[in-house]
C-alpha cells in the first residue's frame, strides 16, 4: 500500500535545507549519509529529503548561472525560509540549532544546556563551536572541498575563511556567501590583510608581498598567482559587499 503524502511542516522544511547547505549538489542521492541523517531525524524517507532539497536549488543564483535548475515543481514555503536565511543567517541557524535540540536525544550531540554557571559557559562554547563546523562544512561543499586558489584537496589544510571577521559581523558569521574555501597558509594571508580580491573575484597582492618579489618563498606561494580568478563555488558566491568590506578595512593594499 502506498505511503500517504504527508505535507512539510515548517520545522521540517527548515532542518531540510540545514542540510542542503552541506552536501554538494551533485552528490545529493538517497545514500548519501546526510540525505540519510536528515530522513531519519524527521521521519520522512531518503527520496523524500532528497526531492525537498532538489527544490531548494531551483532558488539558488549561482546554480541557475551555471544552467542547473534544480527541481522545478517546489512549494511556497521552500522560497519563504530560503528568503529567511538570507536575510539573516545566525537567526535561522539558532531556530535550526533548537529545532535539531528537540529532535535529539539527551545524550545526543545537541543536549540540552547545562543549568549552573560554568555549565552555560561551557554550552555557549560547544554551540559556537558546533556553529564554526556547520560554517566550515557549508563553505568546503560549496568548492567541492578544494581551495579556491591553488584548487589543493588536502581536507586536512582547508579552512572556512570568513570575508568579513566573525567578530565584525554578527548576522553574516554563518552566510556562506561570506566564506571562502582557503589553504591554511592563504586563510592567514587573507585574515592578516596580504591579499584580497577584486571585484572581479581576482587575487590582490598587498604591497608588502609585492615588495619580495625576490623571494623564493613569495616565488612559490602568491606571485603565481597574482591576478589569477579564484574557483568560484557551484552555490553562494562570495557577496560582491563582503569582498569591498574586505579590500577596505582589512587589505593592506
Amino acid at each position: 500500500m502506498q505511503e500517504k503524502r504527508r505535507k512539510w511542516s515548517r520545522e521540517e522544511t527548515i532542518i531540510a535545507f540545514y542540510y542542503y547547505c552541506q552536501i554538494p549538489f551533485a552528490k545529493i542521492v538517497d545514500k548519501h549519509p546526510l540525505v540519510q541523517a536528515c530522513a531519519s531525524l524527521i521521519g520522512r524517507k531518503p527520496s523524500a529529503v532528497k526531492m525537498k532539497l532538489g527544490n531548494f536549488g531551483r532558488l539558488d543564483p549561482a546554480l541557475k548561472a551555471q544552467g542547473i535548475s534544480g527541481l522545478k515543481n517546489g512549494a511556497k514555503l521552500e522560497e519563504e525560509i530560503w528568503n529567511a536565511f538570507q536575510e539573516n543567517w545566525e537567526e535561522m541557524m539558532a531556530q535550526t540549532d533548537e529545532l535539531l535540540s528537540q529532535q535529539t536525544t539527551a545524550t545526543g550531540p545537541l543536549q540540552q544546556a547545562p543549568s549552573s554557571e560554568l555549565g552555560e559557559d561551557i554550552w555557549g562554547w560547544q554551540k559556537q563551536r558546533r556553529k564554526q563546523g556547520v560554517f566550515r562544512k557549508m563553505v568546503l561543499s560549496n568548492y567541492n572541498y578544494r581551495c579556491c586558489l591553488t584548487g589543493l584537496s588536502q581536507l586536512e589544510l582547508l579552512v572556512a575563511s570568513h570575508i568579513v571577521p566573525w567578530a565584525r559581523a554578527k548576522k553574516e558569521r554563518l552566510n556562506p556567501q561570506n566564506g571562502l574555501c582557503l589553504n591554511s597558509l592563504h586563510d592567514k594571508a587573507f585574515d592578516r590583510g596580504l591579499i584580497s580580491f577584486d571585484e572581479n573575484y581576482c587575487l590582490l597582492l598587498s604591497e608588502e608581498l609585492e615588495q619580495e618579489e625576490n623571494s623564493l618563498w613569495a616565488k612559490q606561494f602568491f606571485l603565481p598567482y597574482k591576478e589569477k580568478r579564484l574557483i568560484l563555488p557551484h552555490r553562494f558566491l562570495p557577496n560582491p559587499d563582503f569582498l569591498a568590506i574586505h579590500r577596505k578595512d582589512i587589505f593592506k593594499g
